[in-house]
Parts: C-alpha cells; sequence; structure tokens
C-alpha cells in the first residue's frame, strides 16, 4: 500500500524544548555487550513492549525528542541508544568494526541486555539501514518495523550503482572514504560542514536552538566524528552480503520526505517491493529529516502502526496458548 499525506509543514505543532523531564527523566544505561556498549536512555516501564529508536547520521539520540513522550505515554518501554562511535557510546578504533552486520548485533545486544527478545524498532538514514538489515535477518525477533527515509540495501546499492545521477547526489560517500582529510575540513570549519549538511537540506525551523546545542556537544566529543565517519568506510570497503531477494517478512511501514535530495523516491517504492507485509507513505512538503519535519504525523504514524502489530501479536500469542493440544481432541 502506498499513501501520501499532504499536511502542509506550517500546521506542525511548534518543536518542545528539549528537555527530558518533558517525557520523564532518563535513566541513562551502557548497554551491549563488552567493548560495543551503546548508551543508552532508557524510558518507561521496564516490562512494557518495548520500542527501540535508531538515530542516523550526523546526529544523535535526540533525532527521537518529539516520538519519546508519545510512546512512553502510550505505555511502551522505549530505548533510544547512541549508535555505536557516537556520544559516549563505545568507539571501536578499526573501520571492521562499524559494519551493517555488527552495528546491527550492537543493537539485538542492547534488547537482551534489557530483558527483551521481540521489539518494535524504529529508524532513520544510518538508523534506518541498520533496521533494515536487522529485518532482513532477524524478522522473527521484531512485532514490527518502521523507515524513516533510508532505503533498503538493495535498493540503494541498485540505485547507485545504475544512476549517474544518484552517484552525484552519494558524493559525500567517497569524500569520507579518504583518510584524516575529511576529519580535518570538518574540524577547520568548527563543524559547519554537518550543521550546513542539515540546514540546507531540511525544511526552516525544523531544527530549534536546542537541537543545534545538542548536535554540536555531540559532534565535539572526542573520537565521536572519526566513528560516524567510519560507517561509510566500512560500508564500501566490507559491503554487506545479503542472499536471496533479501525480503523483511515483518510488518514493516516506510515513511518518506519527498524532497530528501539525496535519496529519491523510487528507492522508497523499490524498498516496499521488497517487504512481504510492508506499506509506504509519502509525505510530498517533507524532507529527509521527516521526524523534524512532520513530528505530529510521525507519532501518529508510530503509535498506530506499534499498535496495531502489538493487537495482532496479543491475539496469536493468546491463540497459541489456547489452541487444544492434540492428546486434548
Amino acid at each position: 500500500m502506498t499513501a501520501h499525506s499532504n499536511t502542509a509543514a506550517t500546521e506542525q505543532q511548534p518543536a518542545q524544548p528539549l528537555d527530558d523531564a518533558a517525557h520523564g527523566q532518563a535513566n541513562v544505561e551502557h548497554l551491549g555487550r563488552h567493548g560495543r556498549q551503546l548508551e543508552t536512555r532508557c524510558y518507561g516501564e521496564p516490562g512494557n513492549p518495548l520500542v527501540v529508536l535508531l538515530h542516523g547520521f550526523p546526529e544523535c539520540w535526540a533525532t527521537w525528542r518529539h516520538q519519546i513522550a508519545p510512546l512512553v505515554n502510550a505505555g511502551y518501554r522505549v530505548l533510544v541508544p547512541n549508535m555505536i562511535g557516537y556520544g559516549h557510546s563505545d568507539k571501536p578504533s578499526k573501520i571492521a568494526d562499524y559494519r551493517m552486520d555488527m552495528i546491527c548485533d550492537d543493537v539485538r545486544a542492547v534488547i537482551r541486555a534489557a530483558g527483551y527478545e521481540r521489539c518494535h524498532l524504529v529508524g532513520h538514514d544510518w538508523g534506518g539501514a541498520i533496521a533494515w538489515w536487522f529485518g532482513i535477518h532477524y524478522s522473527d525477533e521484531l512485532l514490527s518495523l518502521s523507515i524513516l527515509n533510508a532505503p533498503h540495501p538493495r535498493a540503494f546499492l541498485s540505485q547507485l550503482r545504475s544512476s549517474p545521477k544518484q552517484l552525484l547526489k552519494s558524493w559525500y560517500i567517497f569524500f569520507f572514504q579518504l583518510p584524516w582529510l575529511p576529519e580535518w575540513v570538518i574540524r577547520m570549519g568548527n563543524y559547519r560542514m554537518l550543521a550546513d549538511a542539515i540546514k540546507t537540506t531540511s525544511n526552516p525551523g525544523a531544527y530549534q536552538p536546542q537541537d543545534w546545542q545538542q548536535l554540536n556537544e555531540h559532534w565535539r566529543i572526542p573520537g565521536a566524528l572519526t566513528a560516524k565517519l567510519n560507517y561509510y568506510r566500512a560500508m564500501l570497503r566490507y559491503r554487506p552480503k545479503i542472499a536471496g531477494k533479501a525480503m523483511v517478512s515483518a510488518p514493516t511501514q516506510i515513511l518518506w520526505g519527498e524532497k530528501d535530495l539525496a535519496l529519491t523516491l523510487s528507492m522508497a517504492e523499490s524498498s516496499q517491493q521488497r517487504t512481504v507485509n510492508g506499506r509506504l507513505i509519502t509525505y510530498p512538503d517533507a524532507t529527509h529529516w521527516l521526524a523534524h519535519d512532520k513530528p505530529q504525523e510521525i507519532n501518529e504514524r508510530l503509535l498506530e502502526w506499534i499498535a496495531q502489530h502489538m493487537e495482532k501479536h496479543l491475539h496469536e500469542h493468546v491463540e497459541e496458548h489456547t489452541a487444544p493440544k492434540p492428546e486434548d481432541q
């Protein structure tokens, strides 16, 4: 199913201050495995159904500041990690440590460390890429999957190979392959390159002063800049190997801002074709930074999708435990 939302950006409510008190003080824990623990903000009651929110480049956990409170208020346990290398999460030194499969295993380790076997997974940008990988390989561990402006890896690689236009749009990926120079350029420019990448590609007013404060603090954490660039270096040097059609069987919704200057709408459509039970909802007036452009709509879509598949899971769970056993028949 593909749908379009025409809600204008101006109809969105003003962004609220970035304040943990607005959605309950976070309990910050380092979760995962030895040497690869993620600084994770934990909200809601332990034991409630789990929602995990994964951010992308060059952001941090605060990508999801508009989504946390509605999810907690709806009765979910919400984990919001800084991805490996970001914030005060561990920062492995080798480029190979940032392969997609290893980062996916980091997320699985966080879920296990929190005491859960299954979750609702939400990802944007690089967080979305990891969420896709999770869905391809571990769909049975997902109650639902929600992706914001991140293509299925096969859809992205296919477009990259076949479209000179997409190659031009992805110039930064190749620039980031260079040793030390990208870090030097970004630092010498006082991190303006990262800020401009967001400012010039997002809707006016989508990011508030508190967003920039949070991002600037995260960008300057020692080791974080090289770590986040290593995601791109590992992507080309250790290309993910995906067998077969790489279909995702977990219920999957793709939410897509059509004004994304780096990723095309055709990628979203191709990604939907790689889901068994999926829907695509697009926003003609939104950009790559969808959680900031359309916070209220994204909240509604997430709550609707998660609740729908929470109910289905509970129904199946009841049927499984009430079905007559062979010896009872």
